[in-house]
């Protein structure tokens, strides 16, 4: 009997074989865990940016709508810059403003286009651009 007991004692516990599998899951469960919330906190960042980046753009707008518009064309917004906020997240990042007239017909138009750029882990992120059309009043007759 005594064989039975002992043998039964020996047993009863997890193998060498068994504890290094299962440490080897932990490990690469562990691993694919760290890659994957790194890949997730890497496009909270991306999409960050392109909303501060939006609130950039709308804001600059909004600073080109109060150009009288007989102003409003590529000198007249050249001294428009980033906020020092936007250019210290936005890594590398530029501003360029186009305006340009339009033909249409009897209405004067201009269209303006804010675009803001920068680069995500060192490589150029995709700008973002916002576009309006300015045009002049008509006058009453």
């Amino acid at each position: 009997m005594r064989r039975a007991g002992s043998l039964r004692a020996r047993s009863s516990g997890f193998t060498f074989a068994e504890l290094t599998l299962a440490m080897m899951i932990l490990g690469i469960v562990v691993v694919v865990a760290a890659q994957l919330l790194a890949a997730v906190a890497g496009q909270q960042r991306s999409v960050d940016r392109r909303g501060l980046a939006l609130l950039e753009a709308a804001n600059l707008m909004e600073q080109i709508a109060a150009i009288p518009f007989d102003r409003l064309d590529p000198a007249g917004v050249e001294s428009l810059e980033l906020s020092a906020e936007t250019q210290r997240c936005l890594p590398e990042s530029r501003l360029a403003i186009h305006v340009t007239p339009k033909d249409d017909g009897d209405l004067q138009v201009k269209e303006v286009i804010v675009e803001i750029g920068w680069r995500n882990s060192g490589r150029p992120a995709r700008p973002l651009r916002l576009a309006a059309w300015r045009s002049l009043p008509a006058e009453d007759s």
